[in-house]
């Protein structure tokens, strides 16, 4: 009879860091094989999604598998990973780099755990802007017949380094944009969101990754920059009349765009 680990937990998602404890509780135990059992979670994604990770991150790992505990005649050994909720936690901030690739691929491509990673380094206002913001970006992409997707990707995550300690944010800056040091520090989030996005989230979109570095000043002309742009500063929920515009830019893209620019700096020279 074999000789199995059943490891139990709601794999949501599934990390690196399970792989390896169920390898070293294999050489560990003498263990056959470990089977992935994914239990309920009130949380989403669904099931279904999460087997799904589950599934695509051990396609080539021959010892552990994804089974039901209930289909196996077997002599059972169940684990307690104590270690997965410290990860999950960082997983839940945004560190995609403890995931498999595919299944990292299989988050960002289905936007799961967006709210979640936003809500963890934001203060609520500044979490409801981000939703707010990629709300408007998906219907410009939509009026604009852009990738909606990744409009909403860009808006939700454009200010994720918006509230970085003052430490932390000169450390990075130091370390990425030692040159540009002597911007004025409100640029700073933006610079640092595009890095979070392609270090922590690993995203590889290059117009997202330059949507999020330029959307405080709109200073590129690609079409998801000047959808996050617009955005950003349109945001409804920032509380003034901003219908005018958005409808403009709902109806052309480019001109509401420059018009919007227009008002920004207009409204910028007005207030200093």
């Amino acid at each position: 009879m074999s000789k199995v680990g059943i490891l139990k937990q709601a794999f949501n998602p599934i990390t690196l860091q399970d792989i390896d404890f169920a390898k070293k509780q294999i050489k560990k135990l003498k263990l056959d094989k470990v089977y992935f059992v994914v239990l309920k979670d009130e949380n989403k994604p669904k099931k279904k999604d999460r087997k799904q990770m589950v599934s695509l991150a051990l396609e080539d790992i021959d010892n552990i598998e994804l089974i039901k505990e209930k289909d196996s005649n077997i002599e059972c050994v169940y684990l307690n990973n104590k270690n997965s909720i410290n990860i999950n936690k960082k997983v839940m901030k945004g560190d995609f780099t403890l995931l498999d690739e595919k299944v990292k691929d299989y988050i960002l491509d289905n936007c799961f755990y967006f709210k979640t990673i936003i809500r963890n380094n934001l203060r609520d206002n500044r979490y409801k802007h981000s939703l707010s913001v990629s709300k408007l970006a998906v219907e410009l992409a939509r009026a604009h017949n852009y990738d909606e997707k990744k409009a909403y990707t860009a808006g939700v995550f454009h200010d994720i380094c918006k509230e970085l300690p003052y430490k932390k944010t000169m450390e990075l800056m130091k370390k990425h944009f030692k040159n540009k040091l002597k911007n004025p520090g409100y640029l700073f989030h933006a610079y640092l969101g595009m890095v979070f996005a392609r270090d922590k989230l690993l995203i590889k979109d290059e117009e997202i990754l330059n949507s999020i570095y330029h959307h405080v000043l709109g200073t590129d002309d690609g079409t998801l920059s000047k959808i996050i742009y617009i955005s950003d500063k349109l945001d409804p929920s920032r509380g003034y009349d901003s219908s005018y515009l958005i409808k403009l830019s709902l109806k052309n893209l480019d001109l509401g765009f420059k018009q919007t620019r227009y008002e920004s700096n207009r409204y910028n020279k007005e207030k200093n």
